[in-house]
């Protein structure tokens, strides 16, 4: 009577071992997956599968940091009124610039597709120098001395190159016509010891080819001078007196010219 109970133990205690070499085998073979299960029992399925994919990368920003720069100390011909030059061209970026156009836009107006085409901007601040009047050169002058900045802009090193200055209101540039401009003329306001900034943009065609079509491309300031007007009707022209970054246009030492890629 006594040996029946220790032999239902014994078969017990082997058939708890066994159960345990199992468990430790499958561990062994189940890697920490089966492990894990066993610590982190299974949710019961909501029905709804969730997905394990990754949406496409937002493609990055084109640059809009500064890749080229060029500025001058100026002089006037007449008074020697002291003024500044610089100019910034950033990264290039595709499309048409946000120009105002009387059809729309440039994409528009001169026949390019957004999609073939890329520009820069440019920014030209005019900073004017000059002493504060005195109220004998007000009596004299019957006005506050102030100067203004007429420069020609050209884009000059490829095709399908064409140079835009930023205005307020809309106005054709190409008028139909697929040809982009090459040429404008960059105007300030009378200043008078203050600073104006004007945007600029150049246009590039995208070729078939696929080559960079900004890359050698300059971007030539010349001819600095003042517009007469009522007030002062005697015309400026300001010389560079001393280039701080860049470098003038060969042969011309009144101009800067900027490399635009």
């Amino acid at each position: 009577m006594v040996a029946r109970p220790c032999r239902i133990r014994a078969q017990v205690q082997r058939r708890v071992a066994a159960t345990v070499g199992v468990l430790a085998l499958a561990g062994l073979t189940g890697g920490c997956g089966f492990v894990s299960a066993l610590a982190h029992p299974a949710v019961p399925s909501t029905g709804v599968a969730e997905s394990s994919s990754v949406g496409p990368a937002t493609p990055a920003p084109s640059s809009t940091a500064a890749v080229a720069s060029a500025g001058a100390d100026l002089v006037a011909s007449s008074y020697a009124r002291p003024a500044s030059l610089k100019v910034t061209v950033t990264g290039a970026q595709p499309g048409v610039p946000p120009i105002p156009t009387m059809q729309g836009s440039l994409a528009v107006d001169c026949h390019l597709p957004a999609d073939a085409a890329e520009y820069v901007t440019v920014t030209v601040v005019f900073t004017d120098r000059g002493p504060a009047d005195s109220k004998e050169q007000v009596h004299t002058y019957g006005h506050v001395m102030g100067s203004n900045l007429r420069l020609d802009l050209s884009v000059v090193g490829g095709p399908g190159l064409g140079v835009f200055d930023l205005t307020i209101n809309p106005t054709g540039y190409c008028n139909g016509d697929p040809v982009l401009p090459t040429r404008t003329t960059l105007q300030s306001q009378d200043l008078a010891g203050e600073h104006q900034s004007m945007t600029v943009y150049v246009l590039a065609r995208i070729g078939a080819a696929g080559a960079d079509p900004l890359q050698g491309a300059t971007l030539q300031i010349r001819d600095p001078r003042r517009n007469p007007d009522a007030l002062d009707p005697d015309p400026w022209t300001w010389h560079v007196e001393r280039v701080t970054a860049g470098s003038a246009c060969l042969g011309d030492p009144d101009s800067l010219c900027v490399p635009l890629g």
